[in-house]
């Protein structure tokens, strides 16, 4: 590494300190050109928790009000920070948030120019501010609301006033800020631990060790006070929720994971329990993998690369790279138990940067990193000295980093016009045409709260019903009196794909409007009547109108497999076969098509044919717990229960947490006379799902088999839960025993 440059004069320092200004400033023009000007309708994903969480909450907060649900996942400082931004925006909250967001953006890339200026001098700072504005995710964080850049400004301002090595009144103010960032994002208090492995190493430590703890407690215990007031409990919540999902379920979507699976975990000690071996053996390969997803996710990889090689050549001989070193790595170790995301990791963006900038603008194989005294600036000027004979050096070590700044921040403007363009303007129109037609106070039933947001209604979730009568029932069950149908909801509910039709009439629902926009943007609106629907009156007309839009569509798959999916529910197997065969030669090894055909010949008793399109579907290498498990099935149909154990205990391997797959292993066991695993694996099935009466079934009969009558009757006697269905079969074994058929406990 090239020694530090000479101490320069302070019209040097200036002038990248102003250069630094003026970029920020462009920076800020932009910023705010794109969030007020173009980015007019929210966006799905990060902006759902916005409209859907945060601004709800907000709006409560001013009204004096709160609701534990909606500080499930963090704490109260997101809300606080739009309700105060709410006033200077004339209570417009969608505006306040995008204010909030330029707002954070500018200060977080401010804030990170200040550290790592300090830490490698005022060239690499400069660089790393100019590679946070061209980067693909920060860019995007700064346009799409939400938590994430707010989270990071006051992390990485914590992170500098820690680090800078001043008085008592910077370190309270550093815990301040650590707080209210843990507050509006939990994840954020590794700040705690490394700011206290920096002070402690440091004197005077306990006087600086104070003030940081009494900064820290300004913030966080009056949000521990109320989520005490809340839920019963200070430091409740329900992050664990998203490592059961990436430790069990990764290969499932959020929906399904929790319609199988959630009943099973209420706290990180159920789910590290679960399956021990598997959960540490996940996390370990989060741990060690992230950083590879960092280098060409959070990072362009022509920037990566060389970020993690400058971070091992220039950081080690700088003075206070400890200091820096402990927030990266704990700062990385936050998130490695949850799914990967970039914008979840933006904390550690300008220390990669750092990297980045320091390899080109300051090493030099050879020579040594130059070592500065705690709390001084780093020399003024160029980061690289000008050496005899190679007074070029310094402007072609910029060249070559703006060579490597340009494509990026050409990705970034790809990056956020695509994402302007895919805004979904429909919500937005269809949601004041919704205002228009309903009343203030009503519910409108959607897959995202924009629509709601914007028609001011309040929103029901469009659930993961089965087929239509089913959506009928639960928009009764919530009160909602209209449905709003559009693009997303298509993509996530294809069951319900019908609903895109002009002059849909089912029983229960009346389309009342429909619009076609461009871009291929179109939206149904149905209100739900009051009119009485059974299953049997839903069938026929449903059937009928799954023709039409079948016979509209010759060409594509998924209406044909929505249609055969509500004959198999009719018990017309032979015509669903038809139509899956034609959606076979539409869509060739499609899973969700090998599924219906191979349990469509399960229902007709044809278990071979049913077993040949498994194995199909295994060959295909999708789903493959779903194939292993239909499989299954069919073996166990066939009375063949050694085969069905061993495909069910495949099925289990690959989603441990489906609780379906492990009732059914436990009914193969069962059969095969293993009465201790039948008896572990079905109560493990009702001890999250205790309203499953199959599986409340089996278990009695099971326990009755090991002789085990006081447990046997203890299940039996279940099956009056509230809200716990008719299961003839249970029925018929409580009245075996009652009637004294079976041997009763003493």
């Amino acid at each position: 590494m090239a020694p530090a440059a000479p101490a320069g004069t302070a019209a040097g320092l200036d002038s990248v300190f102003r250069v630094a200004l003026a970029a920020l400033c462009g920076y800020a023009l932009l910023l705010l050109w794109v969030n007020l000007g173009l980015h007019v309708t929210p966006f799905y994903a990060v902006e759902t928790d916005l409209l859907g969480d945060y601004i709800p909450a907000a709006r409560d907060l001013l009204g004096g009000r709160m609701q534990a649900a909606q500080y499930a996942f963090k704490g109260f400082g997101y809300p606080l920070l739009l309700a105060t931004f709410s006033f200077p925006c004339g209570g417009d909250f969608y505006l306040a948030a995008r204010v909030l967001n330029v707002a954070a953006a500018l200060a977080g890339a401010w804030c990170s120019f200040l550290l790592i200026r300090r830490f490698l001098g005022p060239g690499v700072g400069l660089a790393v501010l100019l590679g946070l504005a061209v980067n693909p995710v920060y860019l995007r964080a700064a346009v799409e609301a939400g938590t994430d850049l707010p989270t990071f400004a006051l992390s990485i301002a914590a992170t500098h006033l820690v680090l800078q090595g001043r008085g008592s009144r910077a370190v309270a103010a550093a815990g301040l800020l650590s707080g209210f960032a843990i507050i509006t994002r939990y994840n954020a208090a590794f700040l705690v631990p490394a700011a206290a492995a920096v002070l402690l190493a440091r004197p005077p430590r306990l006087p600086r060790l104070a003030a940081y703890a009494a900064g820290l407690a300004v913030s966080v215990v009056p949000w521990l006070v109320t989520n005490q007031a809340l839920t019963g409990n200070a430091f409740t919540n329900e992050n664990w929720q998203n490592v059961a999902r990436d430790i069990y379920g990764r290969d499932t979507n959020w929906d399904a994971f929790w319609k199988i699976a959630a009943g099973q975990f209420h706290s990180l000690r159920d789910v590290a329990l679960y399956d021990p071996r598997l959960f540490f053996s996940r996390l370990g390969a989060n741990m060690a993998t992230h950083w590879l997803q960092d280098i060409h996710r959070l990072l362009p990889v022509w920037l990566g690369v060389p970020a993690l090689a400058g971070l091992a050549l220039c950081w080690w001989r700088r003075r206070g790279w400890p200091g820096m070193l402990g927030h990266f790595a704990l700062g990385y170790l936050s998130l490695v138990s949850v799914f990967y995301g970039p914008r979840f990791f933006l904390y550690l963006l300008p220390f990669y940067l750092s990297g980045a900038g320091a390899l080109v603008l300051m090493w030099s194989p050879g020579r040594p990193a130059a070592v500065r005294s705690p709390g001084r600036s780093a020399p003024a000027g160029a980061a690289v000295p000008a050496v005899a004979g190679r007074a070029w050096l310094p402007a072609l070590r910029w060249v070559l980093l703006a060579g490597l700044l340009a494509p990026s921040g050409a990705r970034a403007w790809a990056d956020i016009q695509a994402l302007l363009a895919d805004a979904p303007h429909e919500v937005r129109v269809g949601g004041e045409l919704l205002r228009s037609l309903g009343r203030p106070g009503e519910t409108v039933m959607a897959r995202k709260p924009h629509v709601a947001y914007f028609a001011g209604m309040n929103y029901v979730e469009l659930p993961a019903a089965a087929d239509i009568f089913e959506l009928v029932q639960a928009a009764r069950a919530s009160g909602a009196g209209y449905l709003f149908y559009s693009g997303v909801e298509k993509h996530l509910r294809p069951q319900f794909d019908l609903l895109e039709d002009r002059d849909v009439r089912l029983p229960g629902l009346a389309q009342v409007a429909a619009r076609s926009l461009p871009r291929g943007r179109s939206f149904t609106i149905y209100r739900f009547t009051d009119e009485p629907v059974t299953e049997s009156q839903m069938q026929a007309p449903l059937a009928e109108a799954l023709e039409r839009h079948v016979a509209g569509r010759p060409g594509l798959a998924a209406p044909r497999l929505v249609l055969s999916g509500q004959l198999m529910a009719m018990g017309r197997f032979r015509e669903a076969l038809g139509h899956l065969a034609v959606a076979d030669s539409l869509s060739p090894g499609a899973p969700r098509v090998i599924a219906f055909q191979a349990h469509a010949h399960l229902c007709l008793g044809e278990y071979e044919a049913a077993a040949r399109y498994c194995e199909k579907g295994l060959r295909m290498g999708q789903a493959a717990g779903l194939f292993h498990d239909e499989l299954g099935t069919v073996r166990l149909a066939q009375r063949r229960p050694a085969e069905a154990r061993e495909h069910f205990q495949a099925a289990v391997a690959l989603e441990p947490a489906n609780i379906e797959y492990r009732v059914r292993l436990g009914i193969a066991c069962l059969e095969l006379g293993d009465l201790a695993s039948a008896a572990r694996e079905l109560e493990a099935g009702l001890a999250s799902s205790p309203d499953a009466a199959p599986a409340r079934y089996f278990a009695a009969r099971c326990r009755l088999r090991m002789g085990d009558r006081a447990r046997a009757l203890q299940l039996i006697e279940g099956r009056h839960r509230p809200g716990a269905q008719l299961f003839p079969p249970l029925e018929a074994l409580a009245d075996s025993v009652r009637r004294g058929l079976l041997p009763q406990p003493g």
